[in-house]
């Protein structure tokens, strides 16, 4: 049995396999009144397959859905002492040119994606606000 933490509480998960696929989705409003988004995703490593693997699936599976979608910037780095691969694109969202910065690593055998993503003129305020989020994080003790 395995105990799944929240901010509001605590509770048991039954012996079933389940697997972690939580996802926390903020938005926050920007000074020009557009909308600076921010997620945090998880979903269980696939065996065999390493950080990179998983990464450049994600990033096939962006180019395919998401219209005009291009990487500006890929880089390794690190988060709390942790290999983590960050990436910068852009992409065309409804009528505008959006732009989302992704952070990948994995944790607990699991894959963690941190991204935020604005309209693309907003993009230091995207940079600053997930540079903030991942220079605070640490991770908890299991």
């Amino acid at each position: 049995m395995a105990t799944f933490y929240m901010n509001e509480g605590a509770f048991d998960l039954p012996d079933l396999g389940f697997t972690d696929k939580t996802v926390q989705v903020f938005s926050a409003p920007l000074a020009d009144g557009a909308e600076l988004g921010l997620v945090v995703a998880r979903s269980k490593m696939v065996k065999g397959k390493s950080l990179a693997d998983v990464v450049a699936a994600h990033l096939e599976h962006e180019q395919k859905t998401m219209r005009a979608f291009s990487i500006i910037e890929k880089r390794d780095v690190e988060i709390d002492g942790i290999a983590a691969i960050d990436i910068a694109s852009r992409y065309r969202s409804r009528d505008e040119m959006a732009y989302q910065r992704q952070f990948h690593f994995v944790a607990y055998g699991l894959w963690m994606l941190f991204g935020a993503t604005a309209p693309l003129p907003e993009r230091a305020a995207c940079d600053e606000c997930l540079g903030h989020v991942l220079g605070s994080f640490r991770l908890r003790e299991m």
